[in-house]
């Protein structure tokens, strides 16, 4: 699975500006360890600050700390209309986030 992923934006509609211009970035290869829903408070909270620390990231933190063939183990998030993609790299924030090719 490949996916666009960037570590400098802090938001959602960030995220959706990188994402209308990221045709000429060359997609990275990941593993998606599990897809996830929010609920309503920590999806807000998540969408309005990627940087700020995630609660709910704490359960895949091992798991995603693991990079096998070079690929990067992610969550997926499907509460939104558009799945993101986050890896947290021992984090409780999401210090990369993406959408899928």
């Amino acid at each position: 699975m490949y996916a666009y992923m960037i570590s400098n934006v802090c938001n959602y509609h960030e995220l959706i500006n990188y994402m209308q211009k990221c045709q000429n970035i060359k997609p990275m290869e990941i593993d998606i360890i599990d897809e996830i829903y929010l609920q309503d408070d920590e999806l807000n909270l998540f969408l309005n600050d990627f940087k700020k620390n995630q609660k709910w990231l704490f359960p895949y933190l091992n798991k995603m700390r693991v990079v096998n063939e070079g690929k990067w183990k992610c969550v997926l998030i499907l509460s939104t209309d558009i799945p993101i993609v986050v890896y947290s790299n021992m984090c409780l924030y999401a210090q990369y986030v993406g959408i899928l090719k």
